[in-house]
């Protein structure tokens, strides 16, 4: 993972700016400017002397917004990197723009001017775009300081906030600024015996704001084969369960249990699932014109065609849009849900009686089957029994074989999302054998060196 000065909020997926430019900056204490070393962290890069949010929610759960503030001291030549921020920008959570400013060791302070920031197109299918800018001039002793705003429609949008990063965060705080007509469950994973955390309640006008602070962090290490930054990492998020209606009816259930939260994402006929199988004439066709002679063979027709015809927008996710089934069909791509709910409309179309099933890769993170939170999910597969047999299809990539699932996903919890009682399965895990690359290779040497020879490859799994 390559370390810049967002590594901690990353995971956020909603990396984005608009506080003003000309807002005051807060002062900088003078023991941060003569800080050289953290305490406890010897040869730390850098720090984060401070990394501050709040998260604004608008009783119509509209026009949200999360607003950041960062502050870190470069440490060594190393460190130098993490003046380096990347924000990220889709069409469901907007980036606007970026302020920031490096201090010198010699007093001086240099501003991020507007063109320096390049803009890079990570997919256009959902618009969206990374943000990098590197701040100015930075140097061994320096401190930078950044902050944004990122907007949001939908409290259905809602992430973690980390406290920790892979360098030491010597003080982070998040605030939720909340209505009185939205009910939320906090959730808090202290994976640290940390005794300098603290939570407060505020009551406003027109509802609360819910503050968590600590101070103290150790860092995330980079290393190899370790688990999930998500699962070691200290983190808080709120998990909206309950809006009241702003017309007086009875209020709608939101996250409060997995029922609940698979109808969400289930949508409508104006979005999600709902309204992507609404439209699906010409997508049946093209499925049953695939039936062949038995249930098994039908199935891998239609999802080699849908594996290697509909090109994969990489967007990990198991929402979808207001895009229907016909739509895809017809552009020719779709993302991982999309690509995987087209296969669910065609083999039901052939009447094959498929299932959505969300997973997570475990490089993601474990998924807490008492957190009825869809955002735990990254993946979305379809399951279809034929001849008594659970069989996971999964069309995303080209290499995948009909019947087998990337190595992320064997042996992980999955959810079938489209039972009426939402069922817990755990994704076939085969052995070693079946998971088989073996390669032989016969070479011959001649006397001038040329090497020939023949070979033979088995591959299962």
């Amino acid at each position: 993972m390559h370390k810049t000065a967002t590594t901690a909020i990353f995971g956020l997926c909603v990396l984005t700016a608009g506080i003003s430019g000309a807002a005051s900056w807060p002062e900088i204490p003078q023991s941060e400017k003569a800080l050289t070393e953290v305490p406890g962290h010897p040869g730390a890069p850098a720090v984060y002397l401070t990394h501050e949010g709040t998260v604004y929610i608008t009783e119509d759960a509209r026009s949200s917004f999360l607003e950041v503030y960062a502050r870190i001291k470069v440490l060594t030549e190393e460190g130098v990197e993490y003046g380096s921020v990347s924000l990220s920008s889709t069409d469901f959570l907007r980036t606007k723009d970026l302020h920031g400013r490096t201090h010198l060791p010699d007093g001086r302070i240099v501003e991020l001017s507007d063109d320096a920031t390049f803009e890079k197109e990570y997919s256009d299918y959902y618009g969206v775009t990374v943000n990098s800018s590197a701040m100015p001039e930075v140097v061994p002793g320096a401190i930078i300081e950044y902050r944004y705003r990122t907007y949001f429609d939908s409290i259905y949008f809602h992430r973690l906030w980390y406290f920790q990063a892979e360098i030491p965060t010597l003080h982070s705080r998040i605030t939720y600024d909340i209505p009185n007509n939205i009910a939320f469950a906090p959730l808090v994973y202290k994976t640290l015996n940390l005794s300098d955390f603290k939570e407060n309640v505020k009551e406003t006008v027109r509802g609360r704001q819910i503050t968590y602070e600590g101070w103290g962090f150790p860092p995330v290490p980079d290393e190899p084969a370790r688990f999930p930054f998500t699962d070691l990492s200290f983190r808080v998020m709120l998990l909206p369960t309950r809006q009241a209606s702003l017309s007086g009816g009875p209020p709608y259930p939101l996250f409060d249990n997995w029922k609940n939260a698979v109808d969400l994402v289930w949508g409508t006929r104006d979005w999600g699932y709902s309204r992507f199988k609404a439209g699906t004439r010409n997508t049946n066709k093209r499925a049953k014109s695939m039936a062949a002679g038995n249930p098994e063979a039908t199935a891998r027709a239609i999802y080699n065609w849908v594996r290697d015809s509909i090109e994969t927008e990489w967007y990990p996710s198991v929402w979808l849009s207001d895009r229907t089934a016909d739509d895809i069909l017809e552009a020719e791509r779709g993302d991982i849900a999309e690509k995987a709910a087209l296969l669910w409309v065609m083999l039901t179309a052939v009447k094959l009686d498929p299932e959505i099933v969300w997973a997570n890769n475990r490089r993601s993170g474990r998924v807490e089957q008492n957190v009825p939170n869809p955002d735990q999910f990254d993946w979305v597969l379809v399951k279809v029994d034929l001849n008594g047999t659970p069989v996971y299809l999964d069309p995303s990539r080209r290499t995948n074989a009909f019947g087998t699932i990337r190595a992320g996903l064997q042996g992980v919890h999955g959810l079938v999302a489209t039972s009426k009682k939402q069922d817990w399965v755990t994704l076939p895990q085969p052995s070693a054998a079946e998971n088989l690359r073996d390669v032989t290779v016969a070479l011959t040497i001649d006397e001038e060196g040329g090497v020939s020879g023949t070979g033979t490859a088995k591959l299962t799994g």
